[in-house]
Protein backbone atom coordinates (compact mmCIF):
# COMPACT_ATOMS: atom_id res chain seq x y z
CA UNK A 1 0.00 0.00 0.00
CA UNK A 2 1.28 3.40 -0.38
CA UNK A 3 1.50 4.33 3.08
CA UNK A 4 3.92 1.62 3.78
CA UNK A 5 5.93 1.59 0.23
CA UNK A 6 8.83 3.71 1.72
CA UNK A 7 8.92 2.55 4.95
CA UNK A 8 8.95 -1.20 3.24
CA UNK A 9 11.83 -0.34 0.83
CA UNK A 10 14.02 1.79 3.60
CA UNK A 11 13.68 -1.44 5.96
CA UNK A 12 14.41 -4.12 2.91
CA UNK A 13 17.65 -1.72 1.84
CA UNK A 14 18.64 -1.86 5.68
CA UNK A 15 18.74 -5.27 5.79
CA UNK A 16 20.52 -6.06 2.46
CA UNK A 17 23.23 -3.47 3.43
CA UNK A 18 23.85 -4.94 6.70
CA UNK A 19 24.26 -8.62 5.08
CA UNK A 20 21.09 -9.99 6.26
CA UNK A 21 20.08 -13.61 4.07
CA UNK A 22 16.92 -14.20 5.09
CA UNK A 23 13.89 -15.11 3.24
CA UNK A 24 11.66 -12.17 3.51
CA UNK A 25 8.08 -12.61 3.00
CA UNK A 26 5.90 -9.43 1.10
CA UNK A 27 2.38 -10.01 1.45
CA UNK A 28 0.33 -7.92 -1.30
CA UNK A 29 -2.92 -7.57 -3.43
CA UNK A 30 -1.83 -4.18 -3.96
CA UNK A 31 -0.18 -2.64 -7.55
CA UNK A 32 3.35 -3.50 -7.55
CA UNK A 33 5.29 -0.68 -9.62
CA UNK A 34 8.25 -0.35 -11.44
CA UNK A 35 10.19 1.23 -8.91
CA UNK A 36 9.09 -1.55 -6.46
CA UNK A 37 10.27 -3.88 -8.62
CA UNK A 38 14.08 -2.43 -9.82
CA UNK A 39 14.55 -2.04 -5.84
CA UNK A 40 13.73 -5.59 -4.55
CA UNK A 41 15.61 -7.04 -7.98
CA UNK A 42 18.89 -4.61 -6.83
CA UNK A 43 19.14 -6.18 -3.36
CA UNK A 44 21.82 -9.06 -2.99
CA UNK A 45 21.48 -11.00 0.04
CA UNK A 46 18.18 -11.10 1.34
CA UNK A 47 16.00 -13.91 -0.51
CA UNK A 48 12.52 -11.94 -1.28
CA UNK A 49 9.56 -13.32 -2.05
CA UNK A 50 5.82 -11.89 -3.53
CA UNK A 51 3.15 -13.14 -1.79
CA UNK A 52 0.03 -12.36 -4.09
CA UNK A 53 -3.42 -12.45 -2.10
CA UNK A 54 -5.74 -13.27 -5.23
CA UNK A 55 -8.94 -15.56 -4.27
CA UNK A 56 -11.14 -14.99 -7.63
CA UNK A 57 -12.91 -12.98 -4.93
CA UNK A 58 -11.40 -9.09 -6.27
CA UNK A 59 -14.12 -6.88 -7.29
CA UNK A 60 -17.15 -8.06 -4.87
CA UNK A 61 -17.99 -7.10 -1.80
CA UNK A 62 -16.20 -8.83 0.15
CA UNK A 63 -12.85 -7.62 -1.44
CA UNK A 64 -13.67 -4.52 -3.76
CA UNK A 65 -9.99 -3.73 -5.09
CA UNK A 66 -10.66 -4.65 -8.76
CA UNK A 67 -9.24 -7.80 -10.14
CA UNK A 68 -6.96 -5.89 -12.35
CA UNK A 69 -4.54 -4.27 -9.71
CA UNK A 70 -3.52 -7.53 -8.60
CA UNK A 71 -3.42 -8.75 -11.83
CA UNK A 72 -1.50 -6.67 -13.22
CA UNK A 73 0.99 -6.58 -10.72
CA UNK A 74 1.55 -10.52 -10.84
CA UNK A 75 1.95 -10.34 -14.87
CA UNK A 76 4.48 -7.51 -14.01
CA UNK A 77 6.63 -9.71 -11.37
CA UNK A 78 6.46 -12.73 -13.74
CA UNK A 79 7.96 -10.13 -16.64
CA UNK A 80 10.91 -8.79 -14.95
CA UNK A 81 11.61 -11.18 -11.69
CA UNK A 82 15.25 -12.50 -12.00
CA UNK A 83 16.24 -12.72 -8.34
CA UNK A 84 12.77 -12.20 -6.48
CA UNK A 85 10.24 -14.89 -6.50
CA UNK A 86 6.02 -14.93 -6.58
CA UNK A 87 3.55 -17.23 -5.15
CA UNK A 88 0.21 -16.57 -5.79
CA UNK A 89 -1.14 -16.86 -2.22
CA UNK A 90 -4.69 -18.74 -2.97
CA UNK A 91 -6.62 -17.26 0.28
CA UNK A 92 -9.30 -17.30 1.95
CA UNK A 93 -11.42 -20.36 -0.01
CA UNK A 94 -14.46 -20.16 1.27
CA UNK A 95 -17.72 -22.23 0.28
CA UNK A 96 -20.49 -20.47 -1.44
CA UNK A 97 -17.95 -17.61 -2.20
CA UNK A 98 -14.91 -19.02 -4.24
CA UNK A 99 -15.23 -22.55 -4.80
CA UNK A 100 -17.05 -22.69 -8.15
CA UNK A 101 -15.05 -24.18 -11.39
CA UNK A 102 -15.24 -21.52 -12.78
CA UNK A 103 -13.27 -19.42 -10.24
CA UNK A 104 -10.88 -22.22 -9.35
CA UNK A 105 -9.89 -22.93 -12.86
CA UNK A 106 -9.46 -18.96 -13.62
CA UNK A 107 -7.12 -18.27 -10.38
CA UNK A 108 -5.23 -21.55 -11.40
CA UNK A 109 -4.92 -19.78 -14.69
CA UNK A 110 -3.65 -16.54 -13.08
CA UNK A 111 -0.96 -18.94 -10.92
CA UNK A 112 0.62 -19.90 -14.22
CA UNK A 113 2.34 -16.36 -14.06
CA UNK A 114 3.70 -17.22 -10.51
CA UNK A 115 6.73 -19.70 -8.76
CA UNK A 116 4.15 -21.55 -6.31
CA UNK A 117 0.92 -21.92 -4.97
CA UNK A 118 -0.06 -21.19 -1.52
CA UNK A 119 -3.91 -22.16 -0.48
CA UNK A 120 -5.93 -22.26 2.12
CA UNK A 121 -9.59 -21.61 4.22
CA UNK A 122 -10.82 -18.50 5.88
CA UNK A 123 -9.34 -17.77 9.26
CA UNK A 124 -12.93 -17.34 10.48
CA UNK A 125 -12.70 -15.12 14.25
CA UNK A 126 -15.38 -13.38 16.23
CA UNK A 127 -13.92 -9.93 14.72
CA UNK A 128 -14.69 -11.23 10.93
CA UNK A 129 -18.20 -12.40 12.14
CA UNK A 130 -18.77 -9.24 13.35
CA UNK A 131 -17.53 -7.46 9.99
CA UNK A 132 -19.98 -9.34 7.63
CA UNK A 133 -22.99 -8.67 9.91
CA UNK A 134 -22.04 -5.03 9.92
CA UNK A 135 -21.31 -5.30 6.46
CA UNK A 136 -24.37 -7.37 5.47
CA UNK A 137 -23.13 -10.33 4.25
CA UNK A 138 -24.26 -13.61 5.07
CA UNK A 139 -21.37 -15.48 7.34
CA UNK A 140 -19.93 -18.38 5.67
CA UNK A 141 -20.29 -20.74 8.91
CA UNK A 142 -22.58 -21.09 12.28
CA UNK A 143 -19.40 -20.30 14.73
CA UNK A 144 -15.86 -19.14 14.40
CA UNK A 145 -13.08 -21.19 14.76
CA UNK A 146 -9.62 -20.87 16.21
CA UNK A 147 -7.88 -22.12 12.87
CA UNK A 148 -8.34 -21.54 9.40
CA UNK A 149 -11.35 -23.29 7.84
CA UNK A 150 -10.99 -25.42 4.37
CA UNK A 151 -13.57 -27.84 3.61
CA UNK A 152 -12.75 -31.59 2.86
CA UNK A 153 -14.92 -31.24 -0.37
CA UNK A 154 -13.50 -28.03 -1.16
CA UNK A 155 -9.73 -29.26 -1.21
CA UNK A 156 -10.81 -32.49 -3.15
CA UNK A 157 -12.16 -30.22 -5.70
CA UNK A 158 -9.24 -27.62 -5.92
CA UNK A 159 -6.91 -31.15 -6.49
CA UNK A 160 -9.41 -32.08 -8.90
CA UNK A 161 -9.18 -29.26 -11.16
CA UNK A 162 -5.68 -28.38 -10.45
CA UNK A 163 -4.64 -31.92 -11.68
CA UNK A 164 -6.76 -31.43 -14.46
CA UNK A 165 -5.62 -28.22 -15.63
CA UNK A 166 -2.26 -29.40 -16.53
CA UNK A 167 -0.15 -26.25 -15.11
CA UNK A 168 2.97 -26.55 -13.99
CA UNK A 169 3.19 -24.65 -10.84
CA UNK A 170 3.54 -26.48 -7.48
CA UNK A 171 0.86 -26.09 -5.39
CA UNK A 172 0.82 -26.28 -1.49
CA UNK A 173 -1.43 -26.05 2.18
CA UNK A 174 1.81 -24.10 3.89
CA UNK A 175 3.18 -20.93 3.15
CA UNK A 176 6.61 -21.69 4.14
CA UNK A 177 6.41 -25.28 1.75
CA UNK A 178 5.67 -22.66 -1.26
CA UNK A 179 7.94 -20.32 -0.09
CA UNK A 180 11.04 -22.49 0.26
CA UNK A 181 10.20 -24.74 -3.16
CA UNK A 182 10.05 -21.02 -4.61
CA UNK A 183 14.10 -20.59 -3.25
CA UNK A 184 14.63 -24.26 -3.52
CA UNK A 185 15.63 -24.04 0.08
CA UNK A 186 14.49 -26.61 2.92
CA UNK A 187 11.39 -25.60 4.52
CA UNK A 188 12.00 -23.34 7.36
CA UNK A 189 8.97 -24.44 9.04
CA UNK A 190 10.08 -28.31 8.84
CA UNK A 191 6.85 -29.60 7.62
CA UNK A 192 7.70 -33.26 7.37
CA UNK A 193 5.29 -35.92 5.53
CA UNK A 194 5.71 -39.27 3.95
CA UNK A 195 4.97 -40.57 0.57
CA UNK A 196 1.05 -41.27 -0.59
CA UNK A 197 1.88 -41.91 -4.35
CA UNK A 198 -0.31 -38.52 -5.13
CA UNK A 199 1.78 -35.89 -4.47
CA UNK A 200 1.92 -32.57 -4.84
CA UNK A 201 4.92 -31.04 -4.17
CA UNK A 202 7.68 -32.27 -6.79
CA UNK A 203 10.10 -34.60 -5.68
CA UNK A 204 13.56 -33.00 -6.44
CA UNK A 205 12.82 -31.13 -3.23
CA UNK A 206 13.61 -34.37 -1.32
CA UNK A 207 17.68 -34.12 -2.44
CA UNK A 208 17.45 -29.94 -1.92
CA UNK A 209 16.70 -30.41 1.65
CA UNK A 210 19.99 -33.15 2.09
CA UNK A 211 21.99 -30.53 0.59
CA UNK A 212 20.90 -28.44 3.97
CA UNK A 213 23.49 -28.98 7.04
CA UNK A 214 21.82 -30.64 9.85
CA UNK A 215 18.48 -31.19 7.94
CA UNK A 216 18.45 -35.18 8.50
CA UNK A 217 19.55 -34.99 12.15
CA UNK A 218 17.11 -31.92 13.30
CA UNK A 219 13.73 -33.98 11.45
CA UNK A 220 13.28 -30.94 9.00
CA UNK A 221 13.30 -33.29 5.80
CA UNK A 222 11.81 -32.34 2.73
CA UNK A 223 9.75 -35.74 1.99
CA UNK A 224 7.42 -35.95 -0.75
CA UNK A 225 3.88 -34.75 0.31
CA UNK A 226 1.30 -37.05 1.07
CA UNK A 227 -2.45 -35.54 -0.22
CA UNK A 228 -2.91 -33.88 3.70
CA UNK A 229 0.69 -32.43 3.80
CA UNK A 230 2.45 -29.37 2.78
Amino acid sequence: MPAVRAHTHRVLKLLDEVGVTNLILVITRYKVSLEDMKLLESLRNLRITLLFTYSGLNGSNIEPLAPSVTLGSIALVASMKKRIRSVLYWRPIVPGWNDDERTINSVLNVAQQTDAIAYTGLFYRPEQQTYFEEMGITPPYETTHRRKVLPRAVEATILRLYRASGITTPIFRKTSCAVAYAHRVADYNGHRHVWSGASRKPSRQGPGCRQEQGCRRNKRRFAVLSEIAC
